[in-house]
């Protein structure tokens, strides 16, 4: 062993190589034994309130192990006590020192006498204690107690040497998880560019490994990045090593593409000029933006068709802004005019101003939306009338913040109205007189003309309707009431002919009396007036649909950069509930407007009404609320129809916020339901407002509605209408102002048909390793259909055209998933042409629209399916399997 001239040297030279404490402390102890001759050297660590055993080379193992894990105090010994103390603690004489009371036996059977110990201090904390012990009772000597001291200086300085080296680790560890589980990639180049670190999710995305990446340039993966291509701000930063930030798109390993935001920060470490780099896939938020995109644009156009616009006025601003329609119905270009109030009162017709604005005054004081119909005089001097709806927002105050409207064109229907009428008033009437016996015309005007003639002039399509008529006429003596066309010199008229039979003395028809109108120009006119009120009608639809879905739109887009921001957990949880609920919504307007057009698929069941009721009725009181009270009186009888329970639900839902809408303040909503020998009926009866005789008369059509604009779309009661008669059913309604409503509907009674089994629980979702071929030409659908799938575990070969499925062998796969309206070929067209060369095939159809393009009443069990969009990844899926699990055998 080495003298005591350079056993410091020894001990510092380990600390500096970071030899681990296993080696540095027992050597430092042995050097220490070899100054002291007799002497046995220990070192303890303190660990909270307890000495752990770091180093004992020379002490008998039973005595190491029992002082391992001792509780210092103030009277265990000396090394407990010395920690304790925070000093010196040097006992002479184990037998006679107080210290060593309760350790005196194990002190006796190890064969010490004598303990000297000192804490080993680091800015005053205690990190354990440095000591030594003697056979016999001794007296420390000045020299002795020297080296005592610059030995536990050394130990100290291994200790404090280990843990910052401990602690490095774990910082560095601590780093590498948290790049690693980072969600967006993150790079570290040096000033040329060349890759120095990545963490998992860069290689994840990009379709490489970190050894890949790393030393690589740019190109690689960004072969569109050109630095003299960003915008002048960019270079500034970055010439200035400011952090910058850009969007560009980056490539994977097998060449596919997609957008990111790139965020960069450039730093000099050592010297050397680095730029961590932040890479997050913006590919959702790019979708999105699109989808919202077009709806707007959408919007637009459903606008613009309808000669609708609107407008909103910021009431604290004073400030008004228009639409891109509302500006050509004013006959302004709003790529060069943005106009404001003054423009929006000033082109108002001199006669009209007045009233519009004591409207909008009535309104601001109610709170209550408001009607107009105005002139505005065009910058040309053209005239147009507008329909005006609109409504006052409000602040959770009560204090009126916006007024927002919509203007509506009418002046093509005022105009179609008034020729209509002008028309009818000078249409050419031609009075005759059929002889029956010599089958001839006598004219007013003093012609004449023969039967054989008169059918030679009648347009081939109308020919036999209007032979039937006249014979039965000349036959039974009906009076003739007919529209058809005629031919004459390569032109169509229409021709309305009316007359009645004279009877002779022998009974039968001797002449016919009758008139003839031209209505060609009436005919033109009525179906002009037609196609206004239809545009009218896309515009209250625009008005009321287009509310719910930018309100619903504004929900995602803006979870979507909430979500994106990466914000806490609970947060997080808020923004997926939002979006989820948003689209449940949309979900259910869509169902809605499929509903009405008798686009949805339906399923006719068997069932009893009253189960359905029941279950209902939570939903039912909550749609309600505290200040509504529900009233269920069911027969006794079961009441048994044949129809589609989703549907039966659809028409009891919109008939009860229909009821609750019509009692804002609240009152009593009466279910009733009954039976006869042929027919079950439902009643439901709401104590509301009430309807007159002008409401009562328009109530089932489509689009209308008595609430304020983007209160409604119109097509509740339009809905439920569609819906009972589709199934054979009637309704009816009752209803007087202040007394409120009840609707009366009645379905077909079914006796001699068993009910249908009850729909099971849904099983639990089970993935499996089959192949689909999924087709579909909306990118956003299928590539989330595609995640979908390919989480529970199948293989997925997505494909945007049926073109491109036809190349595929179906052998190859398990199944077809396949929109069915599609650009060029079908869903329908391709599951045909592909179970050519295999018949047994599986397909599951996906569509929001059917077009008349599915045979639904059709579908082969086992080997066919629908699934109505929008649909969960949860309901695909299960629909997948029940598909997939359906197969015939062999």
């Amino acid at each position: 062993m080495e003298t005591n001239e350079n056993w410091q040297y020894i001990i510092l030279e380990d600390i500096a190589l970071r030899a681990p404490l296993e080696t540095v402390l027992p050597k430092l102890a042995l050097l220490l034994e070899q100054l002291l001759p007799g002497s046995q050297a220990s070192i303890l660590v303190l660990e909270g309130d307890q000495l752990r055993l770091a180093a004992a080379p020379s002490l008998p193992d039973f005595y190491n192990q029992a002082i391992d894990g001792v509780r210092i105090g103030p009277s265990v010994g000396s090394c407990g006590t010395a920690a304790y103390l925070g000093r010196p603690v040097l006992v002479s004489d184990i037998q006679t020192d107080s210290h060593w009371e309760d350790y005196r036996g194990l002190a006796e059977q190890a064969g010490v006498r004598a303990c000297w110990s000192t804490p080993i201090l680091s800015q005053g904390k205690v990190l354990g204690t440095f000591a030594v012990y003697f056979p016999q009772p001794a007296e420390p000597r000045p020299e002795y107690l020297l080296w005592m001291q610059r030995a536990q200086h050394l130990a100290c300085l291994a200790l404090e040497s280990d843990r910052s080296v401990q602690q490095l680790r774990d910082s560095e560890e601590r780093y590498r998880t948290l790049v690693d589980h980072a969600k967006d990639g993150m790079f570290l180049f040096d000033g040329n560019g060349v890759v120095l670190d990545v963490n998992r999710s860069a290689c994840e995305s990009l379709q490489y490994s970190a050894d890949e990446l790393i030393g690589s340039f740019v190109p690689l993966f960004d072969p569109f990045f050109k630095e003299d291509d960003l915008p002048p701000e960019v270079k500034a930063r970055i010439a200035s090593n400011q952090e910058f930030q850009f969007e560009t798109r980056h490539r994977r390993r097998d060449g596919t593409t997609f957008p990111v935001e790139v965020r960069a920060r450039p730093f000099v470490s050592h010297g050397e000029k680095r730029i961590l780099t932040l890479v997050s896939d913006i590919s959702e938020r790019k979708q999105s933006q699109l989808a919202l995109e077009r709806q707007r644009q959408l919007l637009m156009e459903a606008q613009q068709i309808a000669g609708m616009g609107h407008f909103e006025m910021n009431l604290q601003t004073d400030q008004l802004s228009w639409s891109d329609s509302l500006c050509r119905i004013y006959g302004l270009d709003p790529t060069h005019h943005r106009p404001g109030r003054e423009a929006f009162f000033g082109q108002l017709h001199p006669d009209d101003r007045e009233v519009v604005e004591r409207a909008l005054e009535t309104a601001l004081q109610e709170r209550a939306p408001f009607h107009t119909r105005e002139r505005i005089i065009r910058p040309d001097g053209g005239v147009r009338v507008l329909e005006t709806n609109g409504k006052v927002e409000c602040d959770e105050l009560g204090r009126p913040t916006h007024l927002i409207g919509a203007c509506l064109d009418i002046t093509e229907r005022l105009e179609t109205e008034l020729a209509l009428q002008l028309a009818n008033d000078i249409a050419q009437l031609t009075n005759w007189v059929y002889d029956v016996p010599s089958q001839t015309f006598y004219l007013q005007t003093g012609g004449a003309f023969l039967l054989e003639r008169w059918q030679r002039w009648i347009h081939p399509a109308d020919l036999e309707m209007v032979r039937e008529a006249w014979n039965r006429t000349l036959t039974e003596g009906v009076p003739y009431d007919q529209q058809n066309r005629l031919l004459r010199r390569g032109r169509i008229h229409w021709i309305r002919v009316c007359a009645n039979p004279t009877l002779g003395v022998s009974g039968r028809v001797e002449k016919v009396s009758g008139v003839t109108q031209d209505i060609t120009l009436q005919r033109k006119l009525e179906e002009q007036l037609r196609e206004s009120q239809k545009m009218e009608a896309v515009g209250r639809l625009a008005g009321g649909v287009a509310h719910d879905f930018n309100n619903l739109l504004t929900v995602i887009q803006g979870y979507t950069v909430i979500l994106e921001a990466e914000p806490d957990p609970e947060t997080s949880q808020e923004a997926i509930e939002s979006i989820r609920l948003a689209g449940d919504r949309a979900a259910a307007l869509t169902a809605q407007l499929l509903a009405f057009s008798r686009r949805t698929f339906v399923e006719a069941q068997v069932f009893d009404i009253h189960p359905l009721i029941q279950r209902s009725s939570s939903l039912i009181r909550s749609l309600l609320g505290e200040d509504t009270q529900c009233d269920v009186q069911l027969s006794a009888e079961p009441c048994v129809v044949r129809m589609d329970p989703t549907q039966f639900e659809q028409v009891l839902m919109n008939l009860v916020v229909n009821a609750r809408d019509a009692m804002p303040q609240g009152g009593l909503l009466k279910i009733q339901t009954s039976r006869d020998a042929s027919q079950v009926r439902i009643a439901v009866k709401d104590q509301g407002h009430g309807m007159d005789s002008e409401v009562l008369e328009h109530i089932f059509e489509p689009f209308f509605t008595t609430k304020a604009m983007g209160h409604g779309t119109g097509l509740g009661l339009a809905v439920v209408h569609g819906v009972v008669t589709r199934w054979g059913g009637t309704i009816q309604v009752e209803s007087t102002l202040g007394q409120g409503t009840t609707f009366h509907i009645c379905f077909p009674l079914v006796l001699d048909q068993p009910l249908s089994a009850p729909p099971e629980a849904a099983p639990q979702v089970v993935g499996g390793h089959e192949t689909i071929l999924w087709v579909e030409d909306e990118h956003a659908v299928r590539s989330v259909a595609r995640l979908a799938l390919e989480g529970y575990g199948y293989q997925v070969i997505s494909l945007p055209h049926a073109a491109q499925a036809l190349e595929v062998d179906p052998q190859s796969v398990d199944l077809l998933l396949t929109d069915v309206i599609m650009p060029t070929l079908s869903g329908t067209e391709l599951a045909r042409l592909l179970r050519q060369r295999r018949p047994d095939l599986p397909v599951l159809y996906v569509s929001g629209y059917t077009d008349d393009r599915v045979p639904f009443e059709n579908l082969q069990p086992g080997r066919e399916a629908f699934l109505q969009k929008p649909f969960t990844p949860t309901t695909l899926a299960r629909k997948v399997r029940q598909l997939l699990d359906e197969r015939p055998i062999g």
